[in-house]
């Protein structure tokens, strides 16, 4: 081979690679973003998934007066908006005890946690629920790079404008407890998280906003997890004045998107965190994956019509650019989940952008429109996740939820002779390709604009029971709490969920031994049946677990083994007599049992129960 040959033939090899290279990092820039974990609290009791679709589901509204324990609404209320220091509506949607709290799950101190914002603690009990949901142990995530992105308002100071009418109330929490961007950098600080951490603010997108940046950081290997979501609690008037003075507030606390008796929107408080990796490092790492962020986008509406004013422009362009970036042609999006305030003019211009870009043919298949401002009112800075989590939801179900509090089209929306539905009843979501394609729509009184396209993941056949040949009976449950009396609360928790669940035992104890971190309070029961196992732990409910004793499973003292000697688990594994005896009591006295070891063929993924917080009140005192 000639010199000549043989210099062109490397050049042509390394131009190959280059050639991948390029297509390789083109990818990992548009790599779907998969949602791992979800945690969420919302009024209407909402604490789970399966609570908020129960609100979904029974098309219901979780609007109610503005509780006593927040202000006398008397001396706020009148019904002409504008006037001073009043306001038009005497309602909106509010967590229960929004002022509880378990500090003692995170190691807080009880004059610590008084002066923290609610904000922070709810968002720190959300994001605990998103990482369990998720089934990735709290231990596993310590000095990893993950990255934090919240949404929060600036003008959500309420806690610290309770307080300010007398400095002595603060104190050496005070600050960093009410500062925003303490809420996300306290995630990080008490995870043990270094990616990057911070807080946004870009109003009623904030946490849609949080979530696009969240996606951006992990395909460019900023980190290789995130939490993402945001909170948002009513906690003084404030606000409340100066949306009546605007002319923003719906009488009746109601959003009433696209309908002809939109007046305004209701306020309501809401937290959401979703857990977000890599699709490939989900796959690569056995996560259950709830959906996809195929794209998003962020725009600014520029010099407009005012500030506060929404742009069709400015929508259209970041749901187009959106849309490129995802890969989804905008005919394949059957379902767009609307910003839909229940503002005639927010409604109109949002509806006409959502016309300019997904519009087809009336003849083809239907195109759903609505927005869970209906059931949930609109949750401000939280409202995008809300969104999401709906959508996400509805993917699950493979189910449109009904848009409610509509009656007729408002005239100002043009619905006619397109392919554009408005559910006013729960249907059968059918895809229009191979998975089900939806797009989140958010916009603010900032001029902020946030789009998103989300798309179902089909998960590969989950293993049967056939292919856990390996795992002998008899099972063990483990289950741990930071106290004795959250251990008994979360004994009958998995009392109550082992006579609902339709998972296999073997999936249960697999997911509470692996997907769970073992605390020091701690009871493993052994059995071979769901039945077995409900029984040992009702035994233990009635007559061993106490509030300041273990549940020994048997009189024996393991006895033959210390702590620091190492164990070879796998002798467990097909030993029944001493993984039914003496493993739950090496677990109960502190071991750190390799699980793993026990479990060789891995698992289904399985949604456990959620750990139970031991709240109280915490508030700042109300004295001199």
């Amino acid at each position: 081979m000639s010199d000549h040959h043989a210099t062109l033939t490397k050049a042509l090899m390394t131009i190959k690679k280059l050639k991948q290279r390029v297509h390789d990092l083109e990818a990992e820039r548009h790599e779907p973003i998969a949602i791992v974990g979800i945690g969420c609290r919302f009024p209407g009791g909402i604490e789970s998934l399966g609570d908020f679709w129960q609100v979904l589901e029974s098309e219901r509204n979780i609007v109610s007066e503005i509780p006593k324990e927040r202000w006398d609404i008397d001396n706020y209320f009148d019904p002409t908006p504008g006037i001073s220091g009043k306001f038009n509506t005497r309602f909106g949607g509010f967590i229960e005890n929004v002022g509880d709290f378990d500090p003692g799950y995170w190691g807080i101190s009880p004059d610590e946690a008084n002066s923290m914002d609610p904000q922070q603690r709810i968002l720190l009990e959300v994001v605990a629920d998103a990482l369990q949901h998720a089934g990735i142990p709290r231990k596993s995530v310590a000095n990893s790079n993950s990255g934090v992105f919240i949404g929060m308002g600036s003008d959500k100071i309420d806690y610290l404008w309770l307080q300010a009418d007398n400095c002595r109330r603060f104190n050496e929490f005070t600050g960093v407890g009410n500062a925003h961007n303490a809420a996300s950098g306290r995630i990080s600080y008490l995870l043990g998280l270094t990616g990057p951490s911070m807080t946004v603010d870009t109003g009623c997108t904030s946490s849609l906003t949080s979530i696009h940046y969240a996606c951006q950081a992990l395909r460019d290997n900023d980190c290789d997890l995130a939490f993402a979501g945001g909170v948002s609690l009513i906690l003084s008037p404030s606000v409340y004045v100066q949306c009546s003075q605007m002319g923003l507030l719906s009488p009746d606390g109601r959003c009433k998107g696209f309908d002809s008796s939109a007046d305004g929107f209701g306020r309501s408080e809401g937290c959401g965190v979703v857990v977000l990796k890599r699709l490939s490092s989900a796959l690569n790492d056995g996560d259950k994956v709830w959906a996809l962020i195929r794209g998003s986008a962020i725009n600014h509406n520029g010099r407009s019509n005012g500030l506060t004013a929404p742009s069709e422009r400015g929508q259209e362009a970041v749901m187009r650019t959106a849309l490129s970036r995802s890969g989804v042609s905008y005919e394949e999006i059957s379902y767009i989940e609307a910003h839909g305030t229940g503002s005639p003019l927010g409604d109109a211009l949002e509806f006409q952008a959502i016309s300019s870009v997904f519009n087809r043919s009336n003849d083809d298949p239907r195109c759903y429109v609505g927005s869970v401002k209906g059931n949930l009112s609109h949750c401000e800075a939280s409202a995008g996740v809300a969104s999401i989590i709906k959508v996400v939801l509805a993917m699950q179900h493979k189910m449109i939820p009904a848009h409610i509090n509509f009656k007729s089209l408002h005239s100002h929306i043009e619905i006619e002779n397109t392919s554009f539905v408005i559910p006013i009843e729960s249907s059968h979501w059918e895809p229009k390709t191979l998975s089900r394609n939806a797009a989140v729509n958010s916009f603010s009184w900032s001029g902020q604009n946030a789009h998103m396209i989300l798309s179902e993941y089909d998960h590969p056949g989950e293993k049967t029971q056939s292919d856990q040949k390996s795992h002998a009976l008899p099972y063990l449950l483990p289950i741990s709490a930071k106290s004795m009396v959250a251990l008994r609360a979360i004994a009958e928790q998995y009392i109550d969920f082992l006579m609902h669940s339709n998972a296999s035992l073997y999936d249960i104890c697999y997911n509470a031994s692996l997907k769970r971190d073992h605390y020091d309070s701690r009871l493993c029961v052994a059995g071979e049946t769901k039945e077995d196992i409900i029984e040992a732990l009702n035994r233990c409910l009635t007559s061993n677990l106490q509030q300041d004793s273990t549940c020994p499973n048997s009189s024996q003292s393991p006895g033959v083994l210390q702590k620091e000697e190492p164990v070879d688990w796998t002798l467990f594994l097909n030993n029944p007599e001493a993984r039914a005896t003496k493993l739950p009591l090496m677990y109960e006295q502190g071991f750190n049992v390799v699980w793993s070891e026990l479990y060789p063929d891995g698992g289904n993924y399985i949604s456990l129960p959620f750990y139970p917080y031991q709240r109280q009140r915490y508030w700042f005192s109300e004295g001199p």
